[in-house]
């Protein structure tokens, strides 16, 4: 069906009570707006309430404040998506990185093959089967709403979450040579584009604003490349025992003022 625009009154007279699809476009004027939902008014039909954690420009500044981090400090710029998207002070997306859909083929068909759930970070995000023990354990770990079931239709992708066991070892991610496969502290990897990480986010605002060095804090296994950029590294107490073996310094756990400690230690404040 041609994709056109239209109002929810003229889909109703053009073919009567009919059934929309997947990339109908309706207008409607929005008539409230709060920091939870939208509400949408489709012109005499009725009203519409979209969520504003589903939907919105850009999921790297939902994820971003789904963490509160800049109510308490204002930071210069945020690496988000391992790398993938890059925000400056205002939360204004200033560089980022997509998957081809090739690649993004690839990886759903190992999803599907592996019994593995996929989720895709597009607007707005998905994942591609029924959570299970390990979407909800590792959503729980990091308190994110656990996205919707979808399906890609050729969405604009800047990274992936893959859910396995505990341990699981992500191979058939890791097989696809596109892709970097980052295993986290939970039960998932951070699955993005081969050679964009956390380090060369951070080298971009290092170039940008002519920067010689920098000290990293980390605890799982995504920052194993930071570590290795950054010119100080600083391992969470909690953190994975592999990536404090990378360390400079590991420091008192997350639920111990880690980073506190540590800068207290080093003498940085």
């Amino acid at each position: 069906m041609e994709n056109k625009e239209m109002s929810m009154e003229e889909l109703l007279k053009e073919e009567g009570e009919r059934e929309l699809h997947v990339h109908d476009t309706i207008k409607g004027e929005v008539i409230e707006v709060t920091d939870k939902y939208a509400k949408v008014n489709l012109n005499t039909f009725t009203e519409g309430t979209i969520y504003l954690d589903h939907y919105t420009t850009d999921k790297s500044v939902d994820s971003l404040k789904n963490t509160h981090i800049y109510d308490t400090f204002a930071f210069d710029g945020y690496v988000c998506n391992s790398g993938q998207a890059l925000l400056d002070k205002d939360l204004k997306l200033i560089h980022k990185e997509s998957l081809s859909k090739d690649v993004v083929l690839k990886a759903l068909e190992a999803s599907k093959k592996h019994n593995i759930p996929l989720a895709l970070k597009c607007t707005p995000r998905i994942i591609n089967m029924e959570p299970n023990e390990d979407v909800i354990r590792s959503c729980n770990y990091f308190n994110n709403p656990i996205p919707p079931v979808g399906s890609y239709t050729n969405q604009e992708v800047g990274a992936m979450i893959a859910y396995g066991p505990l341990d699981y070892d992500y191979q058939e991610f890791k097989d696809i040579e596109e892709l970097d496969v980052m295993i986290g502290e939970s039960s998932y990897a951070d699955i993005t584009i081969k050679g964009i990480s956390k380090a060369t986010g951070i080298a971009y605002f290092m170039k940008l604003w002519n920067m010689e060095s920098y000290v990293a804090f980390g605890d799982s296994l995504n920052d194993v490349e930071m570590f290795k950029h950054a010119s100080f590294s600083i391992c969470m107490g909690q953190g994975n025992n592999d990536l404090k073996k990378l360390s400079d310094f590991v420091t008192t756990s997350i639920d111990e003022d880690g980073i506190y400690y540590a800068c207290k230690e080093l003498g940085y404040i």
